[in-house]
């Protein structure tokens, strides 16, 4: 609710209920340089997404303690996550627009809660095809801009050992957006929002945020693409719909990268729920009854530490607190852990 007016969730639009333009995450001045390496913020290397319900915590390496000033935490790092990334390639722009209505179109049959419209910004005829919506105010692109962002190793294929790990030294930079850029958006209940588009990012960067001189050839230069990833987990919280409810969610968002595959598409997945690789519901119900355990047993932990220090019961806000057999999943996933040896003793430990 913003100045008394109502604003429908995406994918609920119709002609009298017309779809909200995304608004731009509150992370500063909008006009700020958006090329060179950015720091991960705590909450993970994408902010929020389209309006909508809060996503779950992101991972990021640097949340592996709460900050000692915080009232109330969200629990980081965890929730299966499904990673994609994908391009187009030999794509001119009527063809970029084509796969992309294409996709929203299949998406419409996969059962989805949601499927947003169509948006495109700075189309290179100064003027969107039809179907698409032509975001032009200031917020509004930078929103777009903001989600079509992505990462990049530093130095590019440097560093790492024979086995590929990356070496210490290496750091992230951002990968803008710029030019040409086109969006929808799908989601289910309990996932979060998940953003599927085309856009182009520069062949290369030559300097940082900052204005320090770097050299960085993306690989990127003159193609279509687009990264991009949806936790899912959550989607399997009972008030959600249980464990059937998950299992489509994200079954949906691997047939909807089937189709971008289907349609002329290069992939790259990561599924942290292996449904990419198997298509087996009962080994991804499997999964998800898996770190449903280990993540209460985590969230249980942070949360007996913090109620130690003094901070109170309720100085941890996790999604899975909200499942109704939240005991005992922490008791199971405690057994789980026990004995592993990356932990010390048989209860999870956190730093003062």
């Amino acid at each position: 609710m913003r100045g008394g007016h109502h604003r429908p969730e995406p994918g609920r639009e119709n002609e009298s209920n017309p779809a909200p333009r995304p608004r731009r995450p509150t992370r500063g001045a909008a006009d700020r340089p958006i090329r060179g390496p950015r720091r991960l913020p705590a909450s993970g290397p994408r902010g929020p997404r389209i309006p909508g319900p809060a996503p779950a915590p992101v991972a990021s390496r640097r949340s592996r303690r709460p900050a000692a000033a915080a009232r109330t935490r969200e629990t980081p790092a965890i929730g299966l996550t499904l990673h994609y990334s994908y391009r187009l390639p030999h794509a001119d722009p009527d063809r970029a627009r084509r796969f992309l209505a294409a996709l929203r179109e299949s998406a419409t049959g996969l059962g989805f809660g949601n499927v947003s419209r169509l948006y495109e910004i700075d189309p290179p005829e100064g003027r969107p095809a039809p179907g698409f919506e032509h975001v032009t105010e200031p917020e509004g692109v930078a929103t777009f801009r903001f989600l079509a962002g992505t990462w990049q190793p530093h130095p590019p294929g440097d560093g790492g050992d024979e086995e590929g790990n990356d070496a210490g030294d290496r750091r992230l930079v951002e990968l803008p957006s710029v030019g040409h850029l086109l969006h929808f958006c799908v989601r289910d209940e309990g996932a979060e929002t998940a953003g599927f588009g085309l856009t182009r990012y520069p062949a290369h960067l030559d300097c940082d945020a900052s204005g320090v001189p770097i050299d960085h050839p993306t690989g990127l230069g003159g193609v279509y693409a687009w990264h991009a990833f949806c936790k899912t987990q959550y989607a399997g919280l009972p008030k959600h719909g249980g464990p059937d409810h998950f299992l489509a969610a994200h079954h949906r968002l691997v047939l909807l990268l089937d189709e971008a595959q289907r349609l002329g598409a290069e992939l790259e997945v990561m599924d942290e729920a292996g449904d990419w690789e198997h298509r087996d519901p009962e080994q991804l119900r499997a999964v998800l009854q898996k770190h449903n355990r280990l993540i209460a047993a985590f969230t249980g932990g942070l949360r007996d530490a913090l109620e130690d220090a003094g901070e109170g019961r309720d100085a941890v806000q996790a999604p899975i607190l909200d499942h109704p057999g939240f005991e005992h999943l922490e008791a199971e996933g405690l057994k789980e852990l026990q004995g592993r040896e990356d932990l010390d003793g048989d209860r999870l430990k956190f730093e003062d």
